[in-house]
């Protein structure tokens, strides 16, 4: 809870905000000193809570995620553990949805229900948007936006500003 609590508060240094445009410091921060704080509306962006991962029910309550971040946790469960786990993150994110792992994770042989996209120096999963009523499937955030399928604002959002900071392409 502690860790969870200082999270919240949205407060980083310099150093780790080092790569961030300044415009964009500007826009979405508030510097006191050398802290910058997180404004009250990014803040509202983001939901911080505690959840057993050996718990599959508890998973299971949780839904409509944009972007969820489960870094270097995995490599402590059993197979098992984790194709339940994965199953269970992608059922809580929302279509267009993105999911974080891990430099040293994978889920080579745990699921292939995400598709693998490539961002400059990061792999990241994504929970593509279903097939529309034209039967055509999108591939992308950017193929759901420009398609006219209704990705969930918040993952363009953030899809939006990951873009921005490092390029992105999709493996096809």
């Amino acid at each position: 809870e502690q860790v969870l609590q200082k999270a919240r508060k949205g407060e980083y240094n310099g150093l780790t905000l080092r790569n961030v445009n300044p415009a964009r410091l500007n826009r979405f921060f508030t510097k006191s000193g050398e802290i910058y704080r997180a404004n009250p509306e990014v803040k509202a962006l983001v939901r911080f809570s505690h959840l057993n991962l050996n718990d599959p029910r508890k998973i299971t309550i949780h839904s409509n995620f944009d972007v969820i971040f489960c870094r270097n946790v995995m490599i402590y469960f059993s197979d098992d553990v984790k194709k339940q786990l994965v199953r269970g993150f992608f059922n809580a994110l929302t279509p267009g949805g993105y999911f974080y792992i891990g430099h040293s994770e994978t889920l080579h042989g745990v699921s292939k229900a995400f598709k693998l996209v490539y961002f400059k120096n990061a792999l990241v999963y994504h929970k593509e948007v279903a097939a529309t009523a034209t039967g055509r499937a999108t591939g992308s955030a950017g193929a759901a936006a420009t398609s006219g399928t209704p990705a969930s604002q918040g993952a363009r959002r953030a899809i939006d500003l990951l873009s921005k900071i490092k390029p992105m392409t999709v493996k096809k």
